[in-house]
């Protein structure tokens, strides 16, 4: 049985796309970096560098190339505040799509989240829960990331503090922990329209 993950990945698609790309690390990275510029644009410099070149470049030959590469999301206007992204770049598509396959992906909707879910209480027991909870697209957008990096009590912590509205609806229930040591959860994904 695929768990919530595997199908949380399957119904996303990771980035691929120099526009998908950059508005992700502006997203990550909005502040100023160093020497002014942007935070977003040094770390997907950085990143692109690590997928393209070889980390036995010499410093000469590395400063070079992380030049040209910032050069790539300049604006295209002196002064201009936004890089050219409607240059989509062809001979670089391969790079945007491997750097995306780093990165958290993208649900293809609001996700719907159905089944049961088994918790462990504090004092040792194991008991299940009906899941029924319709997320928000940021809230989805968040689980997939989660999902990239596998973190299954994020499920729980979502059960136990949210109610849609950020209020707690489950606050009077002793503390769980999501337990390998009991049974299985089957939970299911359903994608809806955003």
């Amino acid at each position: 049985m695929p768990n919530i993950y595997d199908e949380v990945l399957a119904n996303s698609h990771y980035r691929e796309t120099k526009t998908e790309i950059v508005k992700y690390y502006q997203g990550e990275y909005p502040s100023r970096g160093k020497k002014g510029m942007s935070s977003w644009k040094q770390h997907l410099v950085k990143d692109l560098y690590d997928i393209i070149y070889p980390p036995d470049l010499s410093t000469e030959e590395k400063s070079k190339k992380l030049h040209n590469l910032t050069k790539r999301f300049d604006s295209g206007k002196k002064g201009g505040k936004e890089p050219r992204l409607n240059n989509p770049e062809p001979r670089n598509a391969r790079q945007y799509k491997e750097l995306g396959q780093t990165l958290p992906p993208i649900p293809n909707g609001k996700f719907h989240i159905t089944g049961t879910i088994w918790f462990k209480y504090m004092d040792e027991t194991c008991q299940d829960r009906e899941v029924d909870e319709e997320l928000t697209l940021e809230q989805s957008k968040e689980l997939a990331g989660m999902a990239y990096m596998d973190m299954l009590q994020s499920v729980v912590n979502h059960y136990m503090s949210n109610d849609g509205t950020g209020g707690d609806i489950h606050e009077d229930e002793p503390m769980l922990v999501a337990s390998m040591d009991c049974a299985e959860s089957d939970l299911h994904i359903e994608v809806m329209d955003e």
